[in-house]
C-alpha cells in the first residue's frame, strides 16, 4: 500500500476472491491491510480518491485494487446506496 509490504512480507498464502469481496488471509495481516486503509464501515464517497490503491502481488505480478474495488458500499448524507 503506497509501495510499502504491509502484510504477508515474504510470502504467504491468502485467499482473494474478486467476485466477492472477500480476502481470506492470516490474521495480523489482514488486520495490518484494514489499518492501512483506514478500514470502517461506513465510507464516505467523497474520500475514496484520497484513498489507498491496494496492490495485491501473485508470483510477481502486481494487481492493483483501487478504493472504488475494495469498497462495498459509500454513505452520502449518513444515507446508504
Amino acid at each position: 500500500i503506497d509501495g510499502v509490504v504491509v502484510a504477508c512480507d515474504g510470502g504467504c498464502q491468502a485467499i482473494l476472491d474478486t467476485g466477492i469481496f472477500l480476502l481470506v488471509g492470516p490474521g495480523s495481516d489482514l488486520f495490518n491491510i484494514q489499518q492501512a486503509i483506514g478500514a470502517t464501515f461506513d465510507i464516505d464517497c467523497r474520500c475514496l480518491s484520497s484513498m489507498s490503491t491496494v496492490v495485491f502481488e501473485i508470483h510477481g505480478r502486481k494487481y492493483p485494487l483501487p478504493p472504488s474495488a475494495y469498497t462495498r458500499a459509500c454513505v452520502w448524507t449518513n444515507r446508504p446506496f
